[in-house]
């Protein structure tokens, strides 16, 4: 995937976010960082339910979004778990439509 395709991969990203119509306009830098942020949360999250702490204790809170992110590409999905070769923190095109989808759930959830 090129420059130019990861560029118009997030414009249609932000698009279909500021569209929601919630009072706020995104940049492409604002969804790509929040994207970024919101992955690496669900890695950690999704590592620590996967190979739980042992020792007995309450349970390991995740965040609801990061649930959310590993509902949709499962636990198994190499955006949790890494392909060689391949940066999976960048949205690979037959991902386009369903991180759309994530990113407008996630910012509909959270606001």
């Amino acid at each position: 995937m090129t420059n130019k395709h990861k560029l118009a991969a997030w414009k249609s990203i932000t698009d279909a976010i500021n569209d929601l119509g919630d009072g706020g306009i995104r940049t492409v830098e604002e969804c790509r960082k929040k994207w970024k942020d919101l992955l690496s949360r669900a890695k950690k999250d999704a590592s620590v339910l996967k190979n739980p702490p042992t020792g007995g204790g309450p349970a390991p809170k995740t965040s609801p979004y990061s649930n959310i992110m590993i509902a949709i590409f499962g636990e198994d999905s190499p955006t949790f778990t890494g392909l060689n070769g391949i940066d999976s923190s960048e949205p690979q095109p037959q991902h386009l439509k369903r991180l759309t989808q994530t990113c407008q759930l996630l910012t509909v959830v959270s606001h």
